[in-house]
């Protein structure tokens, strides 16, 4: 071989090497976007499932089914203008938040309603009955199928109730002073060394269930725009069924963190079942309209007025219901609009929708 040969075959393997190494290059930079494209698709896909898994069925129960009208757009089911289609019980049945527990534990709650029972029975002339559930959803299909007339749910189920159940919310529990509402507290175990809602990254939350909004909605939401949190790649979660179960689960050590009512917070550390020095508060959010009582849209509109009536009349004073609420600063009933008081509710529930979606 002579020289020009080799050096025609040097040009020719450079010319080709600068070819190649850069090709090379990018073919390696594409598989490795290509790969981080798969894996962030695959991240989020697995977001969204987890999300799927977390939120109900009903989650996107966002307006009225086509069953029920709104003729007067306050956002809830029309009492029927047919009267075929009303109601006519014999008894009432009265439930409240649902609550998983054993047989003796339904039975304790649903002695806890006399004073309510006895003022809705005066009112209407109908003897009242106090049925507890372990589910919201077994709560709203009976109140659906008239089984169930009378019903107090958490703030956060009731969007759900009114859209799919035909519930019409009543009252609400306030101070003295006619004041309603409590605050979505994020809080820490005094040990966990967890300082901002940043540091909850790599730990294990507690919700109380997924109809909850103080308990879950407006926590999750609340990580996510805050903290850029997401359930499952950020952070381990379980359900514990209740604000109490919650908070003994981050005392206990068996999760780091858990979003509380204020006002459950308040009547667990007056009851002595808490101490201030086992937990630490990293969050507070605004006020949020605390429980609500109401009944189905298709009673008698005038039984509704009785019903409604009897509860913002009553005087908690020396019965069951003071010493039910009245560590949470509770005296009485008042009367909602669920258009205007439950608007920044609504508002949580369309930020959940548009985190699972």
């Amino acid at each position: 071989m002579d020289a020009n040969t080799e050096s025609s075959q040097g040009s020719s393997v450079l010319r080709t090497l600068l070819v190649a190494v850069p090709a090379a290059a990018v073919t390696a930079f594409a598989v490795q976007w290509w790969g981080a494209s798969l894996q962030q698709s695959a991240t989020d896909e697995l977001n969204k499932n987890v999300l799927s898994v977390m939120l109900p069925d009903w989650a996107d129960s966002s307006k009225l089914a086509a069953d029920y009208k709104d003729a007067n757009q306050d956002l809830v089911a029309d009492t029927p203008t047919d009267e075929a289609k009303l109601q006519s019980p014999e008894t009432l049945v009265f439930s409240y938040i649902a609550e998983e527990g054993d047989e003796s534990d339904q039975t304790t709650e649903a002695d806890g309603w006399g004073a309510l029972a006895t003022a809705v029975g005066d009112a209407t002339g109908l003897p009242v009955k106090v049925r507890a559930y372990e589910q919201v959803n077994d709560q709203l299909e009976a109140m659906r199928t008239g089984e169930l007339h009378i019903l107090g749910l958490g703030t956060g189920a009731a969007p759900l109730a009114v859209n799919t159940a035909g519930y019409v919310p009543l009252c609400t529990m306030a101070n003295a002073d006619g004041e309603v509402g409590y605050k979505m507290l994020l809080v820490a175990a005094a040990d966990a060394g967890i300082k901002d809602l940043a540091d909850i990254k790599g730990s294990k939350v507690v919700f109380v269930r997924p109809t909850s909004n103080s308990g879950f909605k407006a926590a999750l939401v609340q990580l996510y725009n805050d903290a850029g949190l997401l359930p499952e790649r950020d952070y381990e979660w379980s359900f514990s069924m209740s604000h109490e179960g919650s908070m003994k689960d981050v005392v206990a050590g068996r999760a780091r963190v858990a979003p509380v009512a204020s006002d459950i917070l308040a009547k667990m550390l007056e009851q002595g079942d808490i101490d201030e020095a086992e937990y630490t508060i990293l969050y507070e959010s605004e006020a949020f309209p605390p429980a609500v009582i109401g009944c189905a849209h298709d009673l008698p509109a005038e039984m509704v007025d009785q019903i409604r009536t009897a509860l913002v009349g009553l005087d908690w004073a020396g019965t069951d219901l003071e010493q039910r609420f009245g560590p949470t600063g509770s005296v009485k009933f008042v009367a909602v609009d669920y258009k205007d008081d439950w608007a920044v509710i609504r508002r949580i529930d369309d930020a959940m929708r548009n985190l699972s979606e």
